[in-house]
């Protein structure tokens, strides 16, 4: 039985610098364990052994392997290229990082697993949450999101003239900055005790009725009800999230409240 392949980005270097031995350690004692326990092929690009343009198999790899690991360590335009293929192929990736570096604004939406090769309680932290990923997204059906499919899928939601629509694509795109700011250590400080985890909570109840919603293609007033009371009890924390961390408030609830009054008057 062909095994599945995962095809690592990571900047790589020139044999003997610093870079190489970094990339190298990294492959040889977290990548290639991880996928060995998970029965997948682990493919660089400097160990592509196929005669032709290299540039062209490399594509190949992104476009149709059926994991993609990406090491976002340094400004390595190559790799940040690379990834931009793989999130616009709308496939898995995880995501790793060097643990004193910062992961890039634009994908700190996207869990990424800290490793630092040198130390070995690091290097087995980061196998086994590596695993735990695999797995995760072998229990999923779901295609995979990333800030490239959010953004096409959040025009595609505001431009279809659905007013129902419309509010997922808001709450959504709020819900993504709110994400994003979770994944900063230590979290923001919001007022009165609340937690962006919390007001994350809030706008995924409010996100799965409107898939809910969308899913019937119809327009239920009582439904409108329940996602206009649930983005409701959440404005309240949304502004607060916002003068503290400033994140821009999008017109949700009142995006919501048009629709539910809209279709009252339809009824």
């Amino acid at each position: 039985m062909e095994r599945r392949r995962c095809f690592v980005i990571s900047p790589i270097g020139s044999v003997g610098s610093q870079e190489r031995t970094r990339a190298d350690q990294l492959l040889r004692h977290v990548v290639r364990p991880a996928m060995d326990e998970c029965s997948y092929e682990t493919i660089r690009a400097d160990e592509l052994g196929q005669p032709g343009i290299i540039t062209s198999q490399i594509i190949t790899h992104l476009v149709e392997d059926e994991l993609v690991i990406a090491d976002l360590t340094g400004p390595n335009a190559n790799v940040f290229y690379e990834l931009a293929i793989r999130h616009m192929a709308r496939k898995p990736v995880i995501q790793l990082i060097d643990d004193v570096r910062r992961v890039p604004f634009d994908l700190a939406a996207t869990r990424t697993i800290p490793v630092d090769y040198r130390d070995l309680d690091s290097v087995s932290a980061a196998r086994v949450e590596i695993i735990r990923q695999i797995h995760t997204i072998e229990d999923s059906d779901a295609s995979a999101e990333n800030p490239i499919t959010v953004a096409i899928d959040l025009r595609a939601l505001t431009i279809s003239g659905s007013p129902i629509a419309a509010v997922s694509a808001e709450v959504i795109s709020l819900l993504t900055e709110i994400r994003a700011m979770m994944t900063r250590e230590p979290l923001p400080a919001v007022p009165n005790g609340q937690s962006l985890r919390l007001l994350a909570s809030d706008l995924t109840v409010a996100t799965d009725l409107l898939a809910a919603l969308d899913a019937t293609r119809g327009i239920s007033v009582p439904t409108l009800d329940q996602i206009w009371y649930s983005l409701t009890q959440a404005e309240a924390r949304i502004r607060e999230v916002a003068q503290a961390v400033g994140v821009q408030i999008v017109p949700a609830v009142a995006a919501a409240n048009a629709a539910r009054i809209r279709t009252r008057t339809i009824k």
